[in-house]
């Protein structure tokens, strides 16, 4: 910046290399909002000890969003969209959550509260509805010698 004392209304000598950075400072902000924006967006990320959780709803009613909600995610209603609908009117998505209890809930098309169908539990939510109750477990199930490897399962040390 230049500080200009008195009445002298003359440009400063240096006031064409003070255009030419402003310029590239304007260049640059306007590159790096570009590739921001152009950089893919980062999808929920595993974090050791973590479980992979795969959630698939199929709504009553065609519907536009669903989103879930629940104790994972401090109940916002928009934290946690599924991905949908699929050509079946399916909406999916993907959770990676630390070993323990949760209560949740659907959110179809931001005002109707759904629990789970496919959940094998559910609790009394306090508002006259029911919440839809997941455990994640420290460890997967498994049995000796079905053949199966649970490649979500495997850590690497």
């Amino acid at each position: 910046m230049f500080l200009m004392i008195g009445f002298d209304n003359s440009r400063p000598k240096d006031f064409r290399a003070f255009g030419w950075i402003f310029f590239g400072f304007l260049l640059f902000v306007s590159s790096a909002v570009s590739f921001s924006a152009s950089c893919p967006k980062a999808g929920p990320r595993p974090v050791p000890g973590d479980r992979k959780v795969v959630l698939v709803f199929h709504p009553p009613q065609p519907a536009r969003t669903v989103h879930v909600v629940g104790s994972f995610n401090h109940w916002d209603r928009e934290a946690t969209p599924l991905e949908g609908p699929s050509g079946d009117g399916a909406f999916r998505g993907v959770l990676y959550l630390p070993p323990g209890r949760y209560v949740y809930k659907f959110l179809v098309d931001g005002r109707k509260w759904i629990p789970d169908p496919s959940a094998s539990r559910t609790e009394d939510d306090g508002f006259g509805g029911r919440n839809s109750v997941l455990e994640v477990g420290t460890m997967p199930s498994r049995k000796t010698g079905d053949g199966r490897i649970d490649y979500e399962s495997l850590m690497h040390r």
